[in-house]
């Protein structure tokens, strides 16, 4: 991805989403993953191997967390942005 579109990114997705991304485990990493890339909780939950409503559970915390900090946003969203943030590899910024 280029430089510029990197800086774009960074400055479209608000502070407190990117620190909230930034905190995600491994396994919320891999979900929201196959959220932005179009797969169901069910094809999700085979390769993570955990069910799809534990998928639906975490998601909603996550989202929830969102709300916490003042972002109304479903996990798609969410999901998208750490799609944006892994792909410039800015999470860690």
């Amino acid at each position: 991805m280029s430089e510029n579109r990197c800086e774009t990114i960074q400055g479209e997705i608000p502070e407190g989403i990117k620190a909230l991304l930034g905190q995600t485990d491994e396994l919320d990493q891999e979900i929201l993953y196959g959220i932005a890339s179009g797969k169901t909780y069910n094809e999700i939950s085979k390769n993570v191997f955990i069910s799809p409503k534990t998928i639906a559970n975490r998601m909603l915390a996550l989202t929830k967390k969102a709300v916490n900090c003042g972002y109304d946003m479903r996990a798609n969203t969410i999901a998208s942005f750490f799609l944006q943030l892994r792909d410039c590899a800015i999470m860690d910024e």
